[in-house]
């Protein structure tokens, strides 16, 4: 009887034992499952808070590229206005009504050069296209007859757009490894009657507009990428790196807004992200020079672009900072879980070996009392 109650103990210490170890195997399941799911949810909230970022930082880059496209168009707007102004007074003046005094009229031009830096040449020239004074004696004599400044500037006031410099390229420096490129201011002298007695032409640096741009565009805003565009009407880079002068662009690329449906990408405060012709995307907007002015006729278009893995990097260190994030919560809720599934697993044995307990002293008690009673009917 006593070898049939040991017998009886030890299955029960086993079936204990693999029940201590199946519940230890549950609570490892539980516990990789409960981080795999915080992981999963933390993964899923840094791609959102990402993907907002990333939404933001377009939307408020967006709106600085169209604040520095439009300052720098209002700015190229504005000198040209007041050249405009400078010009139209001086021929107001009748100062130069004699071309007899060629002198004085060479004095008069002399001084107006000096006064801005973007005057290449100012000069005038009779009804013939004969260039009868300028600015230190340059083409004094020669026939500029079929120059365009000429010939449109004999009927009102004319604006040209950017050409590069014909009977000035040999006398004339420009910008180093570039060539010297002008925009042409022209309007008539007329007479007591009307009649046109001259042409007064003025040739403005076309690096001027690169000044402008630079004076707009921060160093730090250059470092990081951003660059400002200047595209006639047709689309031809008139400004911009050298790689892109004189390349046309297609429309979506100058109209700012045609190209908002690429890479699935609404419009981030007037900017789109699109694919350029370097291969780059880059965010990207278009401004129209002011309707207002004597650069309206010409239909030239203010671009201001950055990279778009430059302008929205603000995106990525949101998401690696909540991934960051969420990584430890994880873990600290698999480590709690452990701890919480461990102190059920003990409970649970000690209540299992609390159960067994009784029943081996029953058994033993019923043996004594066997034992017991054959004493006594012995």
């Amino acid at each position: 009887m006593i070898v049939g109650v040991l017998g009886h103990r030890r299955v029960a210490t086993s079936g204990s034992r693999l029940g201590i170890s199946s519940r230890r195997q549950a609570a490892a399941r539980i516990t990789i499952a409960t981080t795999a799911l915080a992981l999963a949810v933390s993964v899923a909230c840094a791609l959102l808070l990402g993907w907002l970022a990333e939404g933001e930082a377009q939307q408020r880059r967006g709106m600085e590229l169209h604040h520095l496209a439009s300052q720098a168009a209002i700015r190229l707007e504005g000198d040209i206005e007041r050249r405009t102004s400078q010009l139209t007074d001086l021929v107001g003046s009748g100062a130069m009504e004699s071309l007899a005094d060629t002198q004085r009229i060479r004095a008069l031009v002399d001084r107006l050069k000096e006064s801005w830096s973007g005057y290449a040449w100012i000069g005038v020239a009779d009804t013939a296209g004969r260039v009868v004074s300028a600015s230190g004696g340059l083409l004094e004599g020669v026939d500029v007859s079929v120059r365009p400044w000429f010939q449109r500037g004999r009927a009102g006031l004319f604006l040209g757009d950017v050409h590069e410099a014909a009977l000035l390229a040999n006398r004339l420096r420009g910008p180093e490894g570039e060539p010297l490129r002008f925009v042409d201011i022209a309007l008539p002298l007329l007479d007591a009657r009307g009649q046109v007695t001259s042409v007064l032409g003025a040739h403005i640096y076309w690096n001027w507009a690169t000044q402008v741009a630079s004076a707009v565009v921060s160093p730090t805003r250059q470092a990081s990428g951003l660059e400002l565009l200047i595209a006639s009407k047709d689309g031809q880079v008139l400004l911009g790196p050298r790689g892109l002068q004189g390349t046309l662009l297609r429309a979506s690329l100058t109209d700012g807004t045609a190209g908002a449906a690429q890479f699935g990408g609404a419009l981030h405060g007037g900017a789109s992200a699109q694919d350029w012709p370097d291969g780059q995307v880059y965010l990207s907007t278009a401004v129209e020079f002011p309707m207002e002015g004597s650069l309206r006729d010409l239909g030239w278009m203010m671009l201001a672009r950055q990279p778009l893995t430059r302008s929205v990097p603000i995106a990525w260190d949101v998401f690696r900072m909540a991934f960051a994030i969420g990584a430890c919560l994880s873990i600290a809720a698999g480590a709690a879980t452990w701890l919480l599934v461990r102190r059920a697993v003990a409970d649970r044995n000690v209540q299992g070996r609390g159960t067994l307990k009784p029943v081996l002293t029953i058994v033993g008690s019923s043996s004594q009392q066997g034992r017991s009673g054959r004493r006594r009917r012995g």
